[in-house]
């Protein structure tokens, strides 16, 4: 199935600032580079300092039939809530599960919220998860986040490094994982910046649309993002 191309209702280059539309009272649904919010309460109940926002990755199922939506880890690490757009919006779930290396978390969503897979704005809609071996030198992929609007990325590479992790935060890991290196070109909204993080970059193929990791981090016009062969091999795959 092809991209609903789904319109966003805040650009971000037209409003210098991030989409923070609640797109779920406004449709019912939310998809693929929705904005998301922490809670500003830890779950002892001490209050934190402020809330982190980031963008929704996709729904996946696994050979249980359990569904889970991902998330970029190091924005829920202090607290297990999820809202959207933000904290002042809807509660649409909790981080279940942490796989620290990818920087990813894992939410069940609560019973009344719907997460469809096929709506990812400008980008195409995913097909299916990609493993390393697949990535070709000079292939075009695609993202879209609530930070930046649509933005091309032409993989150069892997290599072997530590887990990805924002500045301000230190967690322990005990192996190196393979990244993605990614250039960024043209975004259709801002300049490339951490709101993207937890955004799926697939690639710019309307028969392929395959889905090669979700974005961690930039550095200058180089992204960066960890494969996926992990989540396959644990029985992952779209829902």
């Amino acid at each position: 199935m092809a991209s609903c191309s789904r319109e966003r209702i805040i650009i971000p280059k037209e409003s210098q600032c991030q989409d923070n539309t609640d797109y779920l009272f406004q449709d019912n649904y939310i998809s693929p580079g929705v904005q998301l919010g922490s809670a500003s309460f830890a779950p002892d109940g001490s209050s934190l300092a402020s809330s982190r926002s980031t963008t929704a990755g996709l729904l996946l199922r696994n050979a249980h039939g359990q569904q889970r939506m991902t998330v970029a880890n190091h924005g829920f690490l202090d607290s297990t809530e999820v809202y959207h757009p933000a904290l002042n919006g809807t509660r649409i779930g909790e981080v279940v599960e942490r796989w620290l290396a990818l920087d990813t978390g894992l939410v069940k969503l609560d019973p009344s919220i719907n997460f469809r897979n096929d709506d990812y704005f400008e980008a195409s809609s995913p097909k299916r998860l990609m493993r390393s071996d697949e990535l070709q030198l000079g292939e075009w992929f695609s993202c879209d986040g609530m930070s930046t609007g649509l933005v091309f990325l032409q993989y150069e590479g892997s290599r072997l490094m530590s887990p990805p992790r924002p500045a301000d935060v230190r967690i322990e890991f005990s192996e190196f994982i393979e990244e993605s290196i990614l250039y960024s070109f043209g975004p259709s909204g801002a300049a490339v910046s951490d709101g993207l993080c937890g955004a799926p970059f697939l690639q710019d193929d309307s028969e392929l649309r395959g889905v090669a990791g979700f974005f961690h981090r930039v550095s200058d016009h180089y992204c960066f993002a960890a494969v996926l062969d992990d989540v396959i091999a644990a029985g992952w795959s779209l829902a």
